[in-house]
């Protein structure tokens, strides 16, 4: 299983470069993302070229502020959302 972990900075800012270009050749199982910056809606629209991957997202509460997604070509696995620890959970870092 190729997993692949990328620190995105804002993801609506990355899929203006060369992003859609690296993934074929990356070709990961699962695509982990951090720091998506975005809400949910906005992760989705942006991530649209990458539609053979299940997307599972866990955003901040604050909008604009880091965020976590998932893009997995298998939808056997089961997904959690935060780890029980308030303080962090708002922050959407863990998925």
């Amino acid at each position: 299983m190729n997993i692949i972990w990328w620190n995105v900075n804002g993801i609506r800012a990355v899929v203006k470069k060369d992003f859609f270009d690296s993934i074929p050749s990356l070709n990961p199982d699962m695509l982990c993302l951090q720091k998506t910056k975005a809400q949910d809606n906005e992760v989705e629209n942006a991530l649209l070229p990458l539609n053979v991957y299940q997307l599972n997202c866990n955003l901040a509460d604050k909008k604009g502020y880091s965020g976590t997604a998932l893009l997995n070509k298998s939808d056997s696995i089961k997904i959690s959302h935060d780890m029980g620890i308030i303080e962090h959970d708002t922050e959407g870092p863990v998925l």
